[in-house]
């Protein structure tokens, strides 16, 4: 005999699983019809212009704001980012030439004493 307990806990279990393969199989034949997918690729594509027409009547509302989009702060972060590298490479070429300069004026100071050493002689 078995317990209460147990017995639901089977059938739950099968409930279960003859639900999970009813919904497969419902699943599978309706993902599988035609008709279903021309209706999804409809709504897609209606999906699609919707969009399409959104984003452009959202430009229109923010050009009538002088609020800038998307597409013309593209440009701008561009320009940031490619003055922004110039700037470095700048401060590497200054930070290089300070050091040459630097090198060069210790080579001097070293020569310039023993001239002055060997005039005073």
């Amino acid at each position: 005999m078995m317990n209460p307990l147990e017995f639901q806990m089977e059938m739950s279990k099968k409930m279960f699983s003859e639900w999970e393969k009813n919904m497969g199989e419902y699943f599978d034949k309706t993902l599988r019809d035609q008709g279903f997918l021309k209706l999804v690729s409809q709504n897609l594509s209606q999906s699609l212009d919707f969009q399409g027409e959104m984003q452009k009547q959202m430009g229109t509302v923010l050009k009538a704001f002088s609020i800038p989009t998307e597409e013309s702060m593209q440009g701008l972060y561009k320009t940031v980012n490619n003055l922004e590298r110039r700037m470095l490479d700048l401060e590497e070429k200054i930070d290089q030439l300070e050091d040459t300069l630097a090198a060069k004026s210790e080579a001097v100071k070293e020569v310039t004493p023993k001239k002055a050493q060997g005039k005073t002689e």
